[in-house]
């Protein structure tokens, strides 16, 4: 009896543990992946968040300078109207406007007294003057013939219908002219049709949905069904509505449970949000592991006892067995894992030290020669040269991750190709006279080279093709680039890049991987700085992030041939910039430098001080701020920020310069010195305030032609 209670007392009380031990854990395992998993829900949103609103901004922008000059051409046409009237002599008169609205190609032509009485009119449309009286009668209007240097113009709709007008005071007597151009609102809706296919065809991770609207109706979206949905109608910007707040919240859609985030851009609403079932999936995956871990756990403790031994004894023999096939499995996928990790690391470890025994060497033989002036000057140009190889191969691995992770940045700015054109060849030309090889370049004369694009990422590309086509090319060989236009539809154009070379080539078998990361078909080359095997690999994937396409066809010891076909815009606005100075002088030119590390500031600060400059060292963001606002207004000239710094980082900093309310704060030139050298990190200084972007390792001449762009426009 005592025997039986004790078992039950045990069984209970195992039991208890039991439900006690699943209630601990499954508890905190729901909670952390829960958390986790809303964690990369909201920061997933927000790069969403973040890639809209900088469409929407950069939108808004090319939408406002089209409005502007459409309204300054208008004004510059009724000014000219006023002076035909005048100088033609033939009067105001409905024939005589209805000629002048011809001339210069606009809807109505309406003159008035001073008092913005009607005189004569003439229009093309259903308007006319009982439609305009009440934008003539304006008193920013009817000012105008008070003033005649004054000048009015504006956009306004008539149902479907959009009128851009502007009125200028009459040439011929007092009173007002006052002009209007029609055109149907789709053609201006045309304009805008970059803002409503925005999202199309936009993934989202976890199947979500990302739509904006400008307050009345839902304008574009990645789910074509709701475009053009009223947002009275929509329960998902209800449910947004009621809940109210920042960051993640939950939302509710005819008993759908989701989860987003709401934010407005200017005058949009932008809303992203995930169905609740796709944001957990890590949780239930995890409860699904963890019941089975639990289960194995308290398998493996029930086997432990004296009770049903035999029969506890079989099971756990069967889980062993499938635990070790599993394990096998894992084992093999593990291994295969290690494997590509072990070759990278064998790769990075050789291409790593290499250099880095070349430049301890050099400095070694340099101290064994303290007083051999030409083995001293020897000894540094190879230790420059091995230091340019480690930062290109630093170049290469953080441009293939950002690549990888599809964080890379791509511009949408003017340029000038054949400026880079001109900046290739001088590299490329020493490149080539140090092989012995010979460079040639082709831009035809009649190509248009102010494009808009992504110039660094472009610049990339043209450098890896032709560095390749000279490191594996033979003593006499020949490298040509060359560019010619293949298609061009209104500012629309297509260009193919040729690199042709007469080196070492490739084989069939090696250009089917030559594209995949750390590909060499010459691995003894390595040896000699010859490259990563990363070169290639980032031109495709730079080439394909830019709309494009490249191909390549090559024969052993015959060459290669690379053709390389990019979409850009013709930039018609562009100006070309004077000619920089031959020679730059930063003599007395007084630098405030902000700068944590001790060597990066002792080597800055030495550059400029032995071109005269005057150097003002701070060794935070903080400290810069403090010097700055204590100075005399105009007593710095111009300011060198590090980004990464203690206390207070950079872009703080200079958004606090900017906002100091200074005479100077706004005009003081500042350019930011980092070792985070992608686009967005430019960007980023950029909209901090800051002028111009120098990234490490720095060079003397670059950060003399910098400040001297600033500066000389100050001083």
């Amino acid at each position: 009896m005592n025997k039986t209670k004790r078992l039950i007392r045990g069984t209970v009380k195992k039991a208890a543990e039991m439900i006690l031990s699943a209630v601990v854990l499954f508890g905190a395992v729901f909670i952390f992946s829960s958390k986790y998993d809303l964690d990369q829900a909201a920061e997933s949103v927000e790069n969403n968040m973040q890639y809209v609103r900088a469409q929407c901004v950069r939108y808004e922008g090319f939408y406002a300078d089209d409005l502007t000059q459409s309204l300054f051409r208008l004004v510059d046409k009724a000014q000219d109207i006023s002076r035909d009237i005048l100088y033609e002599g033939n009067g105001s008169g409905a024939e005589s406007l209805k000629q002048l609205a011809a001339d210069h190609n606009v809807s109505g032509i309406i003159v008035t007294d001073s008092s913005g009485g009607l005189l004569s009119e003439y229009n093309s449309d259903d308007t006319g003057f009982r439609y305009w009286e009440r934008y003539i009668l304006d008193r920013n209007v009817l000012n105008i013939s008070e003033y005649p240097v004054k000048v009015y113009s504006d956009r306004t709709y008539f149902g479907n219908d959009c009128y851009d007008y502007a009125a200028v005071s009459r040439s011929d007597g007092e009173g007002i002219v006052f002009c209007y151009i029609h055109q149907p609102r789709r053609s201006l809706e045309n304009s805008r049709m970059f803002m409503t296919t925005l999202l199309s065809g936009y993934s989202m991770r976890m199947n979500g949905t990302i739509f904006i609207t400008d307050g009345e109706k839902v304008i574009t979206s990645n789910d074509d069904s709701l475009i053009g949905l009223s947002t009275k109608d929509s329960p998902i910007v209800k449910s947004f509505s009621d809940n109210g707040g920042s960051g993640l919240i939950q939302i509710f859609d005819e008993g759908a449970s989701y989860y987003g985030m709401q934010e407005k851009c200017l005058t949009y609403y932008i809303y992203a949000y995930y169905p609740a079932g796709n944001v957990f999936l890590m949780r239930w995956s995890l409860m699904a592991y963890t019941a089975v871990a639990y289960v194995i756990f308290w398998g493996l403790i029930f086997m432990l006892t004296k009770r049903a031994q035999q029969k506890r004894l079989k099971d756990h023999q069967r889980i062993e067995l499938q635990y070790r096939k599993n394990l096998l499995k894992s084992a093999r996928e593990a291994e295969k894992a290690n494997a590509a990790k072990s070759d990278f690391l064998r790769r990075m470890s050789h291409d790593i030290r290499t250099p880095i025994n070349g430049i301890r060497g050099m400095v070694e033989i340099a101290d064994h020669f303290p007083d051999d002036v030409d083995k001293q000057t020897e000894c540094r140009q190879k230790i420059w040269e091995a230091s340019g190889y480690l930062l290109d191969l630093v170049n290469d691995i953080l441009d293939m991750n950002k690549l990888e992770s599809g964080t890379i940045v791509l511009e949408s700015v003017s340029f000038d190709l054949g400026e880079m054109f001109d900046e290739i060849k001088v590299i490329a030309d020493q490149n080539a006279l140090e092989r012995g090889v010979a460079f040639s370049m082709e831009l035809p004369a009649e190509l248009q080279t102010w494009l808009i694009g992504s110039p660094t990422h472009v610049k990339r590309v043209l450098m890896n093709l032709v560095s390749n086509a000279i490191k594996y090319n033979k003593p006499g060989g020949t490298v040509d680039l060359r560019c010619r236009e293949i298609s061009r539809r209104d500012d629309r154009i297509e260009l193919e890049f040729i690199c042709e070379d007469t080196g070492l080539g490739m084989s069939e078998e090696f250009q089917k991987k030559m594209f995949e990361p750390f590909q060499q078909e010459n691995i003894s080359a390595r040896s000699s700085y010859e490259g990563t095997g990363l070169g290639l690999s980032i031109v495709k994937n730079l080439v394909i992030m830019m709309g494009g396409d490249i191909s390549c066809t090559s024969e052993k010891e015959k060459g290669s041939r690379f053709v390389v076909k990019l979409p850009f815009r013709v930039d018609r606005n562009a100006k070309k910039s004077g000619t920089e100075p031959d020679e730059i002088s930063l003599n007395g030119i007084r630098v405030l430098l902000a700068e944590d590390n001790e060597l990066n500031m002792e080597i800055t600060q030495f550059t400029l001080e032995s071109e005269g400059a005057v150097v003002i060292p701070a060794w935070n963001g903080r400290e810069a701020v403090d010097i700055f606002t204590a100075s005399e207004p105009g007593s710095i000239d111009v300011i060198l920020m590090d980004i990464m710094m203690p206390v207070m980082d950079g872009n703080e900093a200079a958004r606090m310069i900017r906002a100091s309310g200074r005479s100077d704060s706004g005009t003081v030139p500042i350019i930011a010195l980092t070792a985070n050298a992608f686009t967005d990190d430019r960007l980023e200084a950029e909209r901090a305030g800051m002028n111009a972007h120098l990234a490490k390792p720095l060079e003397s001449s670059k950060i003399k032609q910098v400040i001297s762009k600033y500066v000389m426009r100050t001083l």
